[in-house]
């Protein structure tokens, strides 16, 4: 065999191992810029916080007129718990009452769903709760919503009361015992009810209620003023059973201590 062809027989030998061990080329292909981005927006865009959460069906619901903002506040209580859930955080929810600076007066104003002093404006849970309750207007159950960061604040000017709104008013027995229940009056209005019973009520010696108003917002609903002991006031909030000429309803109670003014 001449030089050359055994220099090539020799060459070819040795590149068959190599032959064998070769591994296929793969490629990556580079990624979709586009796709990148939307997914990226995607992920920022707001979502309804409340949307599939079932304790939170009750913000859908409609009212002919706005239930009573402790009544309120406890339906939404497990939905806010759910939401919290949802989203790791911890989620509040409390009455809002604000007062005019420098002034005792004190109006409650709705409702305030509160999260953690250290949540950024574009948490998700932040924009999600925005969203959500922008979709409804700012209002559930009637009342106006609001997000804020921090702990509720307690405030002497606040109602007295507590969630357990369902709960018997004190003021049940004075109503009872008032003469006027001898004739079945048509009471369609708080102004009717106080016209009727108002009397009977802040006679009651026990009770201390000083004055008696109805309630801004609520047909059915007054606000009482008490200058008893904590304990007598939180029991006059709650609800009384009054007999009509059209048959029972429904008047909703929410008491105040003394230290505040009724506007």
């Amino acid at each position: 065999m001449s030089q050359p062809l055994l220099f090539a027989a020799v060459v070819a030998a040795c590149a068959a191992p190599l032959r064998a061990q070769e591994f296929p080329i793969r490629y990556q292909p580079e990624p979709a810029f586009e796709t990148i981005v939307v997914r990226a927006v995607d992920s920022m865009k707001p979502k309804d916080a409340f949307a599939g959460l079932e304790e939170c069906v009750v913000v859908d619901a409609r009212t002919f007129r706005p239930v009573p903002i402790a009544q309120a506040s406890a339906m939404l209580s497990p939905c806010i718990a759910a939401v919290a859930r949802r989203y790791g955080k911890t989620v509040k929810i409390d009455r809002l009452a604000i007062a005019p600076e420098g002034t005792m007066s004190a109006q409650v104003e709705g409702l305030a769903i509160y999260l953690s002093a250290d949540i950024a404006v574009t948490d998700p849970v932040m924009r999600d709760l925005q969203y959500a309750l922008s979709r409804r207007d700012g209002r559930i159950l009637g009342h106006p919503v609001t997000v804020r960061r921090g702990a509720p604040q307690a405030s002497s000017n606040k109602p007295i009361t507590t969630p357990a709104a369902l709960t018997r008013s004190s003021l049940q027995g004075a109503v009872d015992s008032c003469l006027h229940t001898l004739n079945i009056r048509r009471i369609e209005t708080s102004e009717d009810f106080i016209q009727y019973y108002g009397a009977c009520i802040v006679a009651d010696k026990q009770l201390q209620v000083r004055e008696i108003r109805p309630a801004a917002g609520q047909p059915l609903g007054v606000t009482v003023q008490s200058l008893a002991d904590a304990p007598t006031v939180r029991s006059l909030n709650g609800l009384i059973k009054v007999p009509t000429a059209k048959g029972p309803v429904i008047v909703s109670v929410v008491a105040y201590a003394q230290s505040v003014a009724l506007k």
